[in-house]
């Protein structure tokens, strides 16, 4: 018997004090690393925020008219019951960029391994000071 698939609609804000760079990961259970902000459509490899300004990120609808058209929308699911990710939010005022990784498909975002996305972010740590990592951990359910 097939089960259901449950889907989840990736939305969140962001809003930072300062002006800095922003980038977000999803880390899944296959142990695939997926670069989900910057953008597939930016070639900057970082995603420029201006500080108290609040940014709707993976919502075309939400996001400003000037970056509108470059935003990936998410749907997330799964055939099992529950599956865990791990979202990484990774802030710095300095200038970062995403860790090397390949296009795999137009519907999925651009992906990595665990580990060379592991060492990437510990490099980047070690030579950034007032880089900020936030994880957040997120169970998509399946239908029974």
């Amino acid at each position: 018997m097939q089960k259901a698939v449950s889907i989840m609609y990736t939305v969140f804000s962001f809003q930072s004090p300062t002006d800095g760079y922003c980038l977000v990961y999803l880390i899944d259970e296959s142990q695939k690393a997926y670069c989900l902000l910057p953008y597939r459509q930016q070639t900057t490899g970082n995603f420029p925020v201006k500080a108290n300004r609040r940014y709707v990120l993976f919502s075309p609808k939400d996001a400003d008219r000037s970056i509108a058209s470059l935003v990936d929308e998410y749907i997330l699911n799964s055939q099992e019951s529950k599956e865990y990710n791990q979202l990484y939010i990774i802030f710095s005022p300095n200038p970062l960029t995403k860790t090397i990784d390949r296009s795999t498909t137009v519907l999925m975002p651009r992906e990595t391994t665990v580990e060379n996305f592991r060492k990437w972010l510990a490099r980047c740590r070690r030579n950034d000071l007032d880089m900020a990592v936030e994880v957040k951990n997120i169970v998509i359910k399946g239908q029974p």
